[in-house]
């Protein structure tokens, strides 16, 4: 499974489709890990205890992106930039001396937070959950690093194989940890679903004696990259993370943490989506920036925009319109007070698609944009939070989150239009739209007029038909799309692939 640290010339050969089919399959697999565990958390620890557990990991997920100086986010982008360049024999010695200093500072910073835990609002926190979550840290830390390197590297077929492993073992680790350890013994699920990559992370140094050291002026662009990529994802937490809840942790209680929570891990649902299907987009953007093609670029960016509108907006209001039916089953009727949250922040999570053009200002270097905006962003949410947090609790941190993020990503959008100079499908987004709606209003009617155990299971198949329609009409499928996604379904069982296949030529059919 694991892999040496040369790369191979062919890789940048890859197609987009094949890159993109193996890293959405990464990212379901650690997508239905992650929502198994808040399932097996919730029923297992209630509201108060999974309030407590999300806190927990809110502080491990922060002291994470704060120890890591953005190294990972260099290793992806100028691997790849490498890759494209055809500098091949640069990629081992790159690789190695990100590793060295990122493996530095996460054992640094696993061991700060470990011996420090206590006194970081972490009331009553025993000696095994200073353990925990000091062990957690750090196996996440060299769990992202490698993950970042294959991405780099673009063997996303490896990532999948790890993510499903890693999956199963975070879905385990959390059901045994919380039989023998009670609230703690979450940690030891989330330790579980990194420890592979973690482990394989090592495999990065080898051969290291032979590399060829990046030299000068790559140092200087890999630490101004790095830097302003880390600065960029601190002050984008307090906008995109779990950020509010240090503020109803402080100003309310674990429960209503768990009443934020449980609708953020499901909004979150739909960024994973996004994530694993754009997971590939950062490191062939920057192969393309590397081979100086504009004109691949745009039409990469564009297309990739427009079939994320495609995925995400459907799933974001189809979501929302049977959160009221699908929130209970998963989480218990204790979790009921969490619907409207849930709707909210699942309608909000459709600014997803934006993660492709986050990848396009991440390749060109751009990331002090992204830093800027970031930070403005940060300080109106800790201004938000502070003066309606107090008062409104969870409902008020669902819509003060929804407005910031909205209005990043139509700053974002600006930048990309007015400064890059690149083309956004502003006539698909419109389109889109429509169609997910229509979808949402078949799902909500569904549920609402059919009051029985099977109105969700009819729900499902009756949007998903009217949003098929609706794309065929409105005419947002055309033939390039069609070839473009038949590499991804090429991936799937052969019992699939030839349905989804005429599926897929059926909605095309009018383009």
């Amino acid at each position: 499974m694991a892999s040496s640290v040369t790369t191979p010339a062919r890789t940048g050969e890859r197609s987009l489709a094949s890159k993109t089919a193996w890293s959405a399959l990464a990212g379901v697999a650690s997508l239905m890990g992650r929502l198994a565990v808040a399932v097996v958390i919730a029923r297992s620890l209630g509201p108060e205890g999974m309030g407590r557990i999300v806190y927990l990991i809110w502080i491990a997920e922060t002291a994470s992106l704060v120890v890591n100086l953005g190294l990972q986010n260099s290793l992806t982008r100028y691997l790849a930039s490498l890759i494209g360049q055809g500098r091949i024999r640069e990629c081992r010695g790159l690789t190695a001396w990100l590793y060295v200093r990122y493996l530095l500072l996460a054992v640094a910073g696993a061991g700060v937070v470990g011996l420090g835990a206590r006194k970081l609002a972490v009331s009553g926190a025993s000696e095994t959950v200073c353990f925990l979550l000091a062990l957690c840290i750090l196996s996440k830390g060299l769990g992202t690093i490698y993950h970042a390197y294959l991405a780099g590297s673009q063997r996303f077929e490896i990532s999948a194989r790890i993510n499903m492993l890693s999956s199963a073992g975070m879905v385990a680790g959390t059901m045994i940890g919380i039989g023998v350890l009670g609230q703690a013994g979450a940690l030891v699920g989330y330790t579980a679903g990194s420890v592979l990559p973690a482990l394989w992370s090592f495999s990065l140094l080898r051969n290291i004696s032979t590399a060829v050291w990046p030299d000068a002026p790559l140092r200087r662009r890999l630490w101004k990259y790095s830097l302003q990529t880390w600065l960029a994802a601190i002050v984008s937490a307090f906008v995109w993370s779990r950020m509010e809840i240090l503020y109803i942790e402080h100003y309310w209680s674990d429960r209503e943490v768990a009443m934020f929570a449980a609708g953020l891990t499901l909004a979150a649902m739909v960024s994973q989506v996004a994530t694993l299907f754009s997971g590939a987009f950062l490191a062939h953007l920057s192969q393309l920036c590397g081979m100086q093609d504009r004109k691949a670029i745009q039409r990469t960016y564009a297309t990739g925009t427009r079939l994320m509108m495609l995925l995400v907006f459907p799933i974001s209001f189809g979501g929302a319109a049977v959160m009221p039916d699908l929130l209970p089953r998963l989480y218990g009727p204790e979790f009921v007070a969490a619907v409207p949250n849930a709707a909210v922040l699942l309608i909000a999570s459709f600014t997803s698609f934006a993660f492709v053009g986050s990848a396009l200002v991440y390749a060109m270097e751009r990331s002090g944009f992204i830093a800027i905006t970031s930070f403005l962003g940060a300080v109106t949410s800790v201004v938000a939070c502070v003066l309606i947090v107090p008062r409104y609790g969870a409902w008020g941190a669902v819509w003060t989150r929804s407005a910031i993020q909205f209005s990043m990503i139509a700053l974002g959008i600006w930048y990309i239009t007015r400064r890059m100079r690149y083309s956004f499908p502003f006539g698909a987004l419109g389109r889109t739209l429509i169609s997910a709606v229509l979808s949402a209003a078949t799902a909500w009617l569904v549920v609402n007029l059919c009051d029985t155990e099977i109105a969700l299971p009819l729900a499902i198949p009756a949007s998903v038909g009217v949003y098929a329609l609706a794309i065929r009409t409105l005419r947002l499928v055309n033939a390039a799309d069609v070839k473009s996604l038949q590499g991804i379904l090429g991936r799937l069982p052969l019992g699939l692939r030839t349905p989804a296949t005429s599926f897929l030529e059926w909605v095309a059919a009018k383009a």
